[in-house]
């Protein structure tokens, strides 16, 4: 009776240990590759997460005990074109991700 307890403790405990969460590891840059100090925006409408984070001098910044799940990652910056994409989460091990920001596009002109 004892070794089955114990064996029904140890199962148990090695489910404590899962974690349904992981981190994303943001760098930021402009295009020469130099760091950008901005704010990143993270959303997830599955998780019901909104979050904005701001980066460190060099561009960089942890997002940690993110749920699993899609994130859209979005970035304005001043002097830079806005950055929209999306991530997944799926691993408790850290996923980095580099953003390159894009010098602004020019707005059209329409011949008169």
């Amino acid at each position: 009776m004892k070794r089955y307890l114990a064996l029904v403790l140890l199962s148990t405990a090695s489910l404590w240990a899962q974690s349904n969460v992981g981190e994303l590891r943001l760098k930021v840059t402009d295009p020469s590759g130099s760091g950008v100090k901005s704010s990143v925006e993270l959303v997830s409408e599955a998780n019901e997460f909104r979050k904005t984070f701001v980066t460190d001098d060099s561009g960089s910044v942890a997002a940690k005990r993110l749920p699993f799940g899609v994130y859209r990652i979005q970035v304005q910056q001043q002097g830079f074109a806005p950055f929209n994409e999306a991530v997944e989460i799926r691993s408790a091990v850290p996923a980095e991700y580099h953003i390159a920001l894009a010098p602004p596009v020019a707005p059209r002109r329409t011949p008169a």
